[in-house]
């Protein structure tokens, strides 16, 4: 049910004037409508404030990490509408009428995931990307109300930019085609997002649909580290009998002058996953992906990542064994402040994670010695507040009835009715105890009894 069809369910609970199912219809509510109205966030909130970790508010984020700095803050999740272009991930955004300041960690069509550094971010106003520059209006804002410890996962960086090529988004905001590929030869097809694969249905979603063409993208590297790519590929044409993709890694000037590789497949319909590794010779790498055959050629995924780190789980700290040392070892507090004086033997690869004292952060230890890994963590945060008359309550359709329940139970207490208010407590009750049920202690396994 949208909003107005919850408040008009309660409404013929109640046996009262129903409103048009419209948005005049919700700007005109009176009396009893407007409070119905105004119940039914309040309800929404009150079942959420049942559980932590209901399924239905989690989510999944991926940190950057800065090197040198230790906490960070949990992320919440803004709306956004009025997108003027492609933001950045981890680029700094501000709010122009709360001045906030937050880093984007995660960036989906019709809302940011953002790390609040300073400030509180506002509903309806204007969010600017420091580096893009684009702007978009905030809406409904959803702060973390749970993380789990226990799935802080340390990955290294991948240092591609949209190369899962799973969402829809504007192709030559992050990658540029060229008419040539580094090796000289010409190509004169357009690269293009696609979900289509001409019969062939082997891909997790979208693909990056080279036609005699050529893409590349710019990355940041050291120079003198080695790096892995890896990539997978299909054909997009069932007549093909092998395709190859062809790699480049390198200079502006040369942009093959460190890595030029071709991987050929003949198994075109379930494609391949082909890895190699090349050594950095500038601060920044061009990587190209080229297809010289007219034939279509998919891209499924591609991901460069720093060839020596290797990803691990963080063990969980208290902050008292954050504090606390040990007779022959200084504490993790020690090791981060002597890590300024020598900062060899202080930074270098996180291990743990440990809660501060703030609610709404986490610390790592070692703090890491370089931006090179990236964090992935488990989230939940609060719903969204409905507001137009379409929206739509993230809460599972088959429990809407819930909601119903204890908005009357608001109003009957309202109104003094306390035997119907404690039929109406019931009901509720009962749905939440069935939402966990549901939602929590379903089993995962089958089991003979």
């Amino acid at each position: 049910m949208n909003y107005v069809e919850l408040i008009n369910a309660v409404l013929y609970d109640l046996n009262e004037t129903t409103i048009a199912e419209t948005a005049d219809g919700l700007a005109a509510t009176r009396g009893i409508q407007t409070t119905v109205k105004e119940d039914i966030n309040k309800a929404i909130r009150n079942i959420n404030n049942e559980h932590t970790q209901w399924p239905y508010n989690y989510d999944r984020v991926k940190y950057t990490l800065f090197g040198g700095r230790t906490e960070y803050k949990f992320p919440i999740k803004v709306a956004v509408t009025s997108v003027s272009g492609a933001f950045v991930i981890n680029e700094r955004i501000t709010g122009g009428t709360s001045s906030a300041i937050g880093v984007i960690r995660k960036i989906k069509e019709s809302f940011l995931t953002i790390e609040v550094v300073d400030g509180t971010f506002q509903s309806s106003e204007t969010l600017t990307g420091a580096t893009s520059t684009i702007t978009a209006t905030s809406g409904s804002i959803r702060e973390t109300t749970d993380v789990d410890f226990d799935s802080f996962f340390l990955v290294p960086r991948n240092l591609i930019t949209k190369g899962d090529f799973d969402e829809s988004f504007t192709l030559t905001n992050f990658w540029t085609r060229r008419t040539s590929n580094p090796a000289g030869t010409a190509t004169t097809g357009t690269p293009a997002l696609s979900n289509a694969s001409s019969g062939n249905n082997a891909y997790a979603a979208g693909v990056l649909r080279l036609n005699d063409g050529t893409s590349d993208q710019l990355i940041p590297t050291v120079e003198g580290e080695k790096y892995r790519l890896t990539v997978r590929f299909a054909s997009g044409t069932n007549s093909d009998s092998s395709s190859t993709l062809r790699v480049f890694a390198g200079t502006s000037s040369d942009k093959d002058s460190d890595l030029s590789e071709d991987f050929t497949i003949s198994d075109v319909g379930r494609g391949a996953i082909e890895t190699t590794t090349f050594t950095a010779t500038s601060q920044q790498t061009y990587i190209s992906l080229s297809n010289e055959a007219s034939a279509n050629l998919d891209v499924d995924f591609i991901q460069v990542f720093q060839e020596d780190l290797t990803p691990r789980k963080l063990d969980f700290l208290t902050y008292d064994e954050y504090h606390s040392g040990k007779i022959t070892s200084a504490s993790e507090r020690e090791r981060s402040q002597l890590a300024l004086v020598n900062p060899d033997s202080g930074f270098g690869t996180p291990e743990k994670v440990f809660k501060p004292n703030l609610a709404d952060a986490f610390g790592l230890s070692p703090s890491p010695s370089n931006d090179a890994f990236e964090l992935e963590f488990d989230f939940w945060t609060t719903s969204e507040n409905l507001t137009a008359f379409g929206d739509i309550p993230n809460i599972p359709i088959r429990f809407h009835d819930v909601i119903v329940a204890r908005v009357r139970y608001f109003v009957h207490t309202l109104r003094g009715n306390i035997q119907a208010a404690q039929l109406a407590q019931r009901d509720y009750e009962n749905g939440v105890r069935r939402m966990r049920i549901e939602l929590i202690n379903q089993k995962n396994y089958m089991r003979a009894v």
